[in-house]
């Protein structure tokens, strides 16, 4: 109790960062409690003399009797596929209108959350202010639309398909929201394709286990040469990703940039799970398709939710659309912020 004393002499009421040494006094004792309806009142055995007040409200919400309580809710994620859509059909939220706390839950419950009726000017100040800053290293904020010196098989002026993948694999513990902007859109064909990988990873586990184990534990390389900026990005991990309860926390999957180079004894047995594991990636049954409008802003969890589109013919009109990344850690934090700032001033203003 002493080390969380709420007291301004104890924590910064800026930062509400600690500043008090419990190794100074590693023995507290108290001289004098008393509690109420509203608080505890603690007079602590140190010299100089010193009181911490504890509302009602602080303390349950940090109780840990019988297990710690979760300081800010995580809504339950949904895992969903195309027929998922059928019962609970997506909607695009106002920019201007929905509430905050609204597209951020359904952004951590789905993966994804689909945003209008915003403007090219807001965009930047829109993501900025609302989760965190734009990460980029060299263009904050990027173009997707045909181009004769494409350097990515998404901008060919060609216009092929693009199958499920997710962004930046090639980088260490990249943990994003991706975003896609539409700026405009009037060609034929181009439609979104979205598939969670966490729904196909468990479908997989559970019918295809010894194969599910293998895309879980075989590490491949996944690669980015960038002769524009003289960068070779590699990162070494498996497809699916575990954390220490089995739970699937991260998925690197793109075709176009992995290094399957798996030792002899081991190729062939990979490359069957691998098959597998692809064809439930295009499989239409997990894929929800949509077409973006003009001052749509999708958001996605890059980790979970795979990305692609169907094809579609640039002479037939524009497609283009604005990219960009924000640390999801940012996004946590500001969604953690708003569900528990009243705690915070609670506590620090008594």
């Amino acid at each position: 109790m002493r080390d969380n004393c709420l007291n301004p002499q104890s924590r910064n009421p800026d930062t509400f960062q600690r500043i008090y040494d419990y190794t100074e006094n590693p023995q507290p004792k108290p001289l004098y409690v008393e509690l109420n309806e509203e608080e505890l009142i603690i007079d602590w055995d140190e010299k100089p003399s010193h009181r911490s007040i504890y509302p009602i409200s602080w303390l349950m919400k940090y109780a840990y009797d019988p297990d710690p309580k979760q300081i800010c809710n995580e809504p339950k994620l949904v895992l969903w596929d195309r027929f998922w859509f059928d019962k609970h059909p997506i909607k695009r939220h106002d920019v201007h209108s929905c509430p905050q706390s609204l597209w951020m839950d359904e952004l951590c419950a789905l993966g994804f959350t689909l945003l209008s009726n915003m403007s090219i000017e807001e965009m930047e100040s829109f993501l900025t202010k609302s989760i965190g800053p734009i990460n980029g290293t060299f263009e904050i904020v990027s173009d997707v639309k045909p181009t004769p010196d494409a350097k990515d098989l998404g901008d060919l002026m060609t216009g092929p398909e693009v199958l499920p993948h997710n962004a930046h694999n090639y980088k260490l513990s990249k943990f994003l929201m991706l975003f896609f902007y539409c700026v405009e859109h009037n060609a034929k064909g181009g439609e979104s394709i979205l598939v969670d990988g966490f729904r196909v990873c468990e479908d997989f586990r559970q019918k295809y286990p010894e194969y599910f184990k293998i895309l879980s534990e075989t590490p491949i390389v996944f690669r980015k040469f960038d002769p524009q900026n003289n960068y070779y990005f590699s990162y070494t991990a498996p497809i699916i990703q575990l954390d220490t309860q089995g739970n699937i926390y991260r998925i690197c999957f793109n075709q176009k940039n992995c290094e399957r180079t798996i030792p002899f004894e081991k190729t062939e047995s990979f490359y069957q799970a691998y098959s597998i594991f692809y064809h439930y990636m295009k499989n239409p049954a997990y894929q929800y398709r949509f077409r973006l409008n003009d001052g749509d802003c999708l958001l996605i969890h890059n980790v979970r939710v795979m990305h692609g589109r169907t094809a579609f013919d640039p002479r037939s009109g524009i497609r283009h659309l604005k990219a960009g990344f924000v640390d999801w850690d940012y996004f946590i934090a500001r969604r953690n912020f708003y569900q528990s700032k009243h705690l915070y001033l609670q506590q620090f203003s008594s």
